[in-house]
């Protein structure tokens, strides 16, 4: 991802008083085995502007995208704004798989 976009869609954030949330909201096993998923809100003056769970999975110890659900998009709040609704969205997906990354490692370990 854009190093200079990233900055800016902080900047911006910051100035905006725009936050966000990053957390597991559940872990499973399927046929793949261990999945986890990441549920990311983001809140502007107290009311959510994205919502969103990306899940993922660990195969040869890379990670993997298994499914997702949009509950409110880029498209649907003051992130839109920005006009770049995929690097947002990338932006956040990142953020996700970070810690699927982190946490699935652990669990391999442990």
């Amino acid at each position: 991802m854009d190093q200079d976009f990233i900055i800016s869609l902080e900047k911006f954030m910051d100035r905006m008083g725009i936050t966000y949330d990053v957390e597991i909201s559940r872990d499973y096993y399927s046929r793949d085995g261990k999945q986890v998923c990441i549920h990311v809100l983001a809140y502007y003056q107290g009311e959510k502007q994205y919502d969103q769970h990306h899940c993922y999975g660990l195969r040869n110890g890379k990670v993997f995208y298994s499914e997702g659900n949009e509950i409110m998009g880029i498209n649907d709040g003051v992130l839109a704004y920005l006009g770049k609704e995929k690097e947002i969205d990338n932006y956040f997906e990142d953020k996700a798989r970070d810690i699927a990354r982190n946490y699935l490692r652990w669990q391999e370990f442990n």
